[in-house]
């Protein structure tokens, strides 16, 4: 069980089955050890409004996140660090995905908007 003081909105578990990161009403991205449900790390994921939506690549290297500052925002995952950050939504993100062979990102807003994206960190051939 994973207890936080937020309404979590989003789910990831990594690729490798170590983790999971979590994301929420607080504004915070939080990483959780699978074994014990024990909070890892938290990094400080928006500073106004709610993540909506989060996603991480099949390597497990990066993370996306989504919400209502409207803001797309590429991590890395170990790092903890925002890389890149997409400025187009006019609404509040509501869900957002990484295609499956890292090249494409989709993102969907509470304006109806579907926008697609080119992955900033595309796997090695």
């Amino acid at each position: 069980m994973v207890i936080a003081n937020t309404m979590f909105r989003a789910v990831c578990y990594h690729p490798e089955e170590y983790q999971l990161i979590t994301s929420g009403t607080d504004r915070k991205v939080a990483y959780w050890d699978v074994f014990d449900g024990a909070v890892i790390r938290e990094l400080e994921g928006s500073q106004s409004g709610s993540i909506n939506g989060m996603n991480i690549s099949q390597d497990g290297q990066h993370f996306v996140t989504g919400g209502d500052d409207k803001l797309v925002k590429v991590w890395d995952y170990m790092k903890g660090e925002v890389t890149h950050v997409g400025i187009a939504h006019s609404g509040s993100i509501t869900s957002i995905k990484i295609c499956s062979n890292n090249r494409i990102l989709l993102s969907t807003s509470a304006d109806g908007a579907i926008l697609r994206w080119r992955f900033p960190h595309p796997l090695s051939p």
